[in-house]
């Protein structure tokens, strides 16, 4: 109910154990809720250096981007990156590995600097090393803009907490 994902008792059956039913309501919910791709390109036009946020939201596909991009002007283009763990992005166990993985899959929209990075939540932390990686490799990170972020969670989150378990 939570997820918004019915469990017939066929698929109950066919996955008697909470980590697999677990793991099925995880892909009904990705595969219905997420678009294919881990990027979503939000504005394609503009002369101003790419703005890639990384937007943190599990559930609804990073819709407060799609706002920020408006906001931002049409001169600005901007890519929105889906959260480990959706749109076919295996779910990481550190910071520094999904700062890793983002590295190339950012670079499949832009190739080189300079970089203006952006992070929503606990994205914002990996938005972080992810710039400290790209200025460890050369790069230029012209802005890093981190919102609502911290290192510790202030209050439990009942969805964040069953998908940290798993």
């Amino acid at each position: 109910e939570m997820f918004g994902c019915t469990l017939s008792v066929r698929v109950v059956f066919e996955n008697p154990t909470l980590a697999a039913l677990a793991a099925y309501v995880a892909d009904s919910v990705n595969s219905a809720a997420f678009p294919a791709s881990p990027i979503t390109t939000l504005n394609a036009a503009g002369s101003r250096p790419p703005f890639i946020f990384l937007h943190g939201d599990l559930f609804a596909d990073g819709l407060y981007a799609r706002q920020l991009a408006e906001e931002l002007g049409p001169d600005q283009p901007v890519h929105s990156v889906a959260p480990h763990g959706t749109c076919g992005l295996p779910l990481l166990s550190t910071i520094e590995s999904m700062a890793r993985d983002y590295e190339s899959l950012i670079r499949t929209v832009q190739q080189a600097s300079p970089y203006r990075l952006g992070g929503y939540c606990a994205s914002g932390l990996v938005a972080y090393e992810l710039a400290r990686i790209l200025r460890a490799k050369g790069e230029v990170v012209e802005r890093l803009v981190l919102l609502n972020s911290s290192a510790m969670p202030t209050r439990s989150i009942g969805a964040f907490d069953a998908l940290i378990r798993q």
